[in-house]
């Protein structure tokens, strides 16, 4: 099937910076709704923008626009997995489920989430990860019984 390629402009995507930073898209296929500012995307779909180095990649990704900005992205898969450089290095993740609220720069994974900032990890059923702030918090499955697993490296150089 020939893959379909957008280019669009999506403001302030998982940045702190205000200004509008080009994103391209791909995917199988797409729907768009002018009216509510929602773009459907399905099939090995995949967010590239580069100059905030960030990559997302998943099975289906809803993107909605509010004012000519983006609002919140949502995107599913087996799993989704992203990646986006830092001001302390590479940070990356992965679950079944991602959301993305561009006004609050808050990232949630969602289902057998895993999160890594460099070295360190947390593991969990959800994690909640705000890109400002660089918070996070982490919960397991009170269902199953599953908790959170946290692993923190030493930090080179530093002696105990």
């Amino acid at each position: 099937m020939t893959r379909l390629l957008l280019t669009l402009l999506l403001t302030g995507f998982m940045a702190s910076s205000v200004h509008a930073e080009r994103s391209q898209i791909s995917a199988d296929s797409a729907e768009f709704s002018g009216q509510t500012g929602v773009m459907i995307f399905k099939g090995t779909v995949e967010l590239r923008q580069e100059a905030n180095d960030v990559l997302i990649q998943a099975d289906e990704m809803t993107v909605k626009r509010e004012d000519e900005k983006l609002s919140s992205i949502s995107a599913s898969g087996r799993p989704v997995r992203f990646q986006h450089k830092g001001d302390s290095g590479q940070i990356h993740g992965k679950a079944n489920k991602l959301s993305y609220d561009a006004r609050n720069e808050v990232v949630l994974l969602r289902g057998g989430a895993e999160f890594f900032d460099g070295n360190d990890s947390l593991k969990g059923e959800e994690i909640i990860y705000k890109l400002r702030t660089k918070e996070a918090r982490a919960n397991g499955d009170k269902q199953n019984g599953s908790r959170f697993e946290m692993v923190i490296q030493p930090q080179p150089g530093k002696q105990p």
